[in-house]
Parts: structure tokens; sequence; C-alpha cells
């Protein structure tokens, strides 16, 4: 009697996860699928990245170094950097150094102010 039962529990659930999946989050939500396999950009070593500065557009002097694989949270929920892929080696990217990019075609990328080599130096 038991199995009938978990079953349709089971159902219920991967029914409620396949939703999830297709759910669009509103307001400034941003679902981890929409940045993970976006580019990670350089900004020159001529240039000093500023904390909290906002990009809506990814400028053609910055420099595509890699690609956002995860991105790391606190316990308390609060986003506190990413994994990147810089030229085939998974290096944590922490928020200080790094400001996320949103254009209006929800295209969704990071840009830092370190360079490959420095990026590099960090990785364990």
């Amino acid at each position: 009697m038991r199995t009938p039962l978990l079953i349709t529990l089971a159902f219920g659930l991967s029914t409620g996860l396949a939703a999830a999946q297709d759910l669009i989050v509103s307001g400034d939500g941003i679902r981890v699928d929409q940045m993970t396999g976006g580019p990670v950009y350089s900004l020159g070593s001529d240039r000093t990245l500023t904390p909290g500065a906002i990009f809506d557009t990814i400028e053609t002097t910055w420099t595509e170094i890699g690609t956002i694989d995860d991105v790391v949270l606190s316990r308390a929920g609060q986003l506190i950097g990413i994994i990147a892929d810089v030229e085939g080696r998974e290096i944590f990217l922490p928020v200080e150094n790094a400001n996320l990019v949103s254009t209006p075609d929800q295209e969704f990328a990071f840009v830092t102010d370190m360079s490959v080599e420095e990026l590099e130096a960090t990785a364990p």
C-alpha cells in the first residue's frame, strides 16, 4: 500500500522540479544558470575596478579571459565570488575583485581588474 503513495509523491516532486526549471524570476533576481557559462573579462592593466560599479555593456577594450563555471554564496546567501575557468584552471574570483555585468539583452558576465597571471597566482 505504501508503494503507490511513494510513487505519487515522487511523481509530484519531479513534476514540481521540472516546473521550477521553467520558472521566470521577476524583479532583480538572477538565476545561477543565467550566469554560468558567461564570459569573464579583464579591464586591462591600465584600469582599476571600482567596487560596486554597475556595468550594463561589455566594453570593446575588455579582454575575455575565461568563463563563469559556478557561483559561490556565503552561508547567509550572499554572493561572495565565482569560480572561473581561466585557461583551463578553476580559479576563485571574489566579488571584491569583480563586478557583475548585466546587459539589456539579459546576458551576464563578470569583469575584473586582475590579469590572467594575477588570477593564476591565486589558484591553489
